[in-house]
This record gives structure tokens, C-alpha cells and sequence, in this order.
């Protein structure tokens, strides 16, 4: 929730309408961004208002704002025009990367509500809130709630409380509302095939972005791996190597950087790794340390003495710190950029995470599964990457009710302090995602 919400503002369990004009995100926002621009046809974008509750993204992923105000229309072609739209909250997702235009509707709020509740608690930032009574309702996922009214109102999805079990353990503590996204990261690939005694290779549009010459790259590394060093990088999808193709590689093919090698062990926690070959490293590189099991992933930080000669060996100083012990010889590979998978919700933590927690409760996993990577981004911008070691579950909340509380001693309960006499009742309700 963007908002903190008082005890006894009604909270409403809606299924989600919308109205049938259908527009597009013009420019592609990022996270935090607080105006967008949509496009449509010129009679539907002139309908859009201050109040208008707005749907960005696909149906089951997209995230709810309410406009502010709609200033600047424009005419882009002969049916269409753009509005300038300010939101009453930033955005919660990344849209930059985007590899489809993201459709934008207009909800439509005047149908009653399935049903309603009071509000006891719910904070700014939290992606969990908790009500008098929900007779069973704010417990369809991907129904929506809407909180409050006039301009504290917000709309959400509503989500499922689930547990996300992962490895390695917490790097660090994040907050509640740190966001929480499966990934996959992006591949290099022949678009058309390698023939012998070649020594040019052909990729797909912008894929050697991030390479560099001098540094070795092999081609097909899961079926008849070569290895080869690029001479020169004429264009977005060209690549001169050495030596020559040895042997035919069909299009599609993969091509992936030449996993580097430790050349010393490094301490759990340790954030320098020491490396055999630093071509093709430089800050924000994120790398893949280990195999199998014992997978990180980790950001570089810095490269310091870099000398520009291959392959240049030496320090690379890496963030977050490597988890558990790393002997020499363990294999360091470049992955490309890392993007939400296509179609699934993001989500939000429901709950603190602590340095060393192996299990991570958030708003809705519903369909993470085991071996997926997740990405967590804090409010700060930190960024840390953790493998799923089993599929998403969904956690039963409880009503617990405490009759009596234990007098911890004096050092205790100076922290914490509690009488004899303090009667407490937690629950969790229905959770709602971060968006």
C-alpha cells in the first residue's frame, strides 16, 4: 500500500471491472515513475479524468493507480492521441524493459462491492492489512480491494500469503514492501549458422551489447562447445573471432562468455574474488558463481588495476558478499540481464526478512515454482538474487490469542516492555500484493 489507511475506513472486496476503451503505455515508465502517458483512440483518451481508477499491465500482473490528473492530450496520427497522466502513487514495477506494450484500462468502480470490511490496521509500504471481520470474503486472488475513500482511496490486487523457501540464506535484512520478482536472464544466440573456416558470427538484433574484444566466448556450450576470441565487433549482431570455426554450429545456437575461475578461495562473506580472466567485467556485470547446488549470483562492484591486456587476471571486488566458502577453481560466468519472467505477479515481502532466513514470506508466489530465480529490490535499490529450493507455499494464517504473558528478566524486558496483564491478538488476513 502506498498509504497508511485509519482504523475503521471500509475496505471493499470488488470483482474487477473495466471499461471497455482500451489504451497503451506510450512511454515506458520506470519504477517510482509518478506520470505515464497513455495512447488511444481520440474520443476514448479525452475521456479519461481526475479520479479515473487505471489498470497498467496485463489482467493477473498489472498494478492499480488512481489519476490525479489528465493534462496534455495530443494528436499522434489520424485516430489516435496521447494524454500525460499523474498518478496518485509511484509505480511499484520496472516497465523499461518491456518487451510488449503494456495496456492500460480504466476500472470501473460503480458496481457494489462483493463485500466489506473495517479496517483495524493498515500501514504505508506493507502488502498485508488486517480487518474487523471478512465474512469470508477478500480471499479470491486476483479479485480486488479497494481502501478508503476520496484521495486516500487505493485499489490492489489481492494476492495469497505464501512462503518462498530459498538459497542462499538472506544476504542482508529488507523490509516489508521489498519487491520480489522471478527471473530469467537474457542468452546470446547465432540467428544464422556458423559454417567451417568462418571467423565472423552472426547474432540477433543487439545481442553483442556487453561484449568486448579480446574476450573468449563459446559457441553451443551444451551440445559441441568452441571457443573462440573476439577480434573485432563490427555492429550490433556481428562478431569477428579467432581462430576460424572449426565445425558447422546450426542458427540458434547459444554463444555465451567463457566462464572465468577463482584463483583462490574466498571466505564466506568475502567480497573480492580473485580471477583468472577480467575481460568483459566492469561495474554492475552480474555474475554467476559456482554450480549446480551451491549457485549465487552476485553483482560486480569494482575492477580495480584493470590493465585492458587478456586476459588480465586479478581483483574483482563483487556485492553482495559470496555466501559460503568458495575454493580456488570454481567457475565465474557473466549472465545477461536479468527480466521478470513474461506473465507472472510480482510481489511484494509480507514479512521482514532477516540476514541468514532461508524462507522468505511474501504476498503472492502463486505459481513460483522450484529452480526459478527470484530478484528482491529493496526501497533503497539494493538487489539481491536467490535460487527457489521447492515451489511456492501458501501459508494458514491463525487467530492467536495470548492469556498471559511471561516477565522476561529486567535486560528483556527493557526492550520489550509487556505487563502480566496485556492481553494479545494477532492475525493475518487476506494478504494483498506490493503493487
Amino acid at each position: 500500500m502506498s498509504r497508511s489507511h485509519p482504523g475503521g475506513e471500509v475496505a471493499q472486496h470488488r470483482t474487477r471491472a473495466a471499461l471497455a476503451q482500451p489504451f497503451t503505455l506510450e512511454q515506458v515508465p520506470g519504477r517510482g515513475a509518478t506520470w505515464i502517458v497513455a495512447r488511444g483512440l481520440h474520443a476514448d483518451v479525452a475521456l479519461f479524468a481526475a479520479n479515473d481508477c487505471i489498470e497498467i499491465g496485463a489482467v493477473g500482473v498489472a498494478e492499480y493507480r488512481f489519476v490525479r490528473e489528465a493534462v496534455q492530450i495530443t494528436v499522434v496520427s489520424a485516430t489516435e492521441s496521447t494524454v500525460r497522466l499523474r498518478l496518485d502513487s509511484p509505480l511499484f514495477l520496472d516497465y523499461s524493459t518491456a518487451a510488449t506494450p503494456i495496456p492500460v484500462l480504466r476500472i470501473d468502480l460503480a458496481p457494489a462491492p462483493v463485500g466489506t470490511a473495517n479496517i483495524e490496521t493498515a500501514t504505508a509500504g506493507a502488502g498485508l492489512f488486517f480487518v474487523d471481520n471478512r465474512a469470508g470474503n477478500f480471499a479470491t486472488r486476483a479479485d480486488l480491494v479497494r481502501l478508503g475513500t476520496a484521495d486516500g482511496q487505493e485499489v490492489r490486487r489481492i494476492g495469497e500469503f505464501d512462503s518462498l523457501a530459498i538459497a542462499p540464506p538472506a544476504y542482508a535484512n529488507a523490509d516489508v514492501g521489498t519487491l520480489v520478482e522471478a527471473v530469467t536472464f537474457a542468452t546470446r544466440s547465432l540467428a544464422n549458422p556458423a559454417v567451417v573456416n568462418t571467423n565472423t558470427l552472426t547474432l540477433h538484433a543487439n545481442e553483442t551489447n556487453g561484449l568486448v574484444v579480446g574476450e573468449r566466448i563459446v559457441i553451443d556450450p551444451t551440445g559441441a562447445p568452441e571457443t573462440v576470441t573476439i577480434q573485432a565487433i563490427p555492429s550490433g549482431t556481428t562478431l569477428q573471432v579467432s581462430p576460424v570455426v572449426a565445425a558447422v554450429h546450426a542458427a540458434n545456437q547459444q554463444v555465451v562468455p567463457l566462464a572465468k575461475t577463482t584463483t583462490a578461495a574466498v571466505a564466506a562473506g568475502g567480497k573480492v574474488l580473485a580471477l583468472d580472466d577480467r575481460i568483459g567485467l566492469a561495474e554492475g556485470t552480474l555474475l554467476r558463481v559456482g554450480a549446480g547446488g551451491s549457485t549465487e549470483f552476485v553483482s560486480v562492484a569494482a575492477v580495480p588495476a584493470l590493465t585492458g591486456v587478456a586476459p588480465d587476471p586479478g581483483n574483482v571486488v563483487v556485492q553482495p558478499g559470496i555466501s559460503q566458502l568458495t575454493p580456488s577453481g570454481t567457475p565465474v560466468a557473466i549472465v545477461g540481464t536479468a527480466t521478470p519472467v513474461a506473465g507472472r505477479q510480482a510481489c511484494a515481502l509480507a514479512l521482514p526478512a532477516r540476514h541468514g532466513d532461508a524462507e522468505l514470506y511474501v504476498t503472492d508466489a502463486n505459481s513460483f515454482v522450484s529452480g526459478e530465480t527470484i530478484r528482491l529490490t529493496t526501497a533503497g535499490g539494493d538487489v539481491a538474487f536467490h535460487r527457489l529450493t521447492q515451489n511456492a507455499v501458501t501459508v494458514t494464517p491463525e487467530m492467536l490469542t495470548l492469556q498471559k504473558l511471561y516477565r522476561p528478566p529486567p535486560s528483556v524486558s527493557e526492550a520489550l516492555p509487556l505487563s502480566d496483564s496485556t492481553r494479545w491478538t494477532a492475525s493475518y488476513d487476506t494478504p494483498v500484493d506490493g503493487s
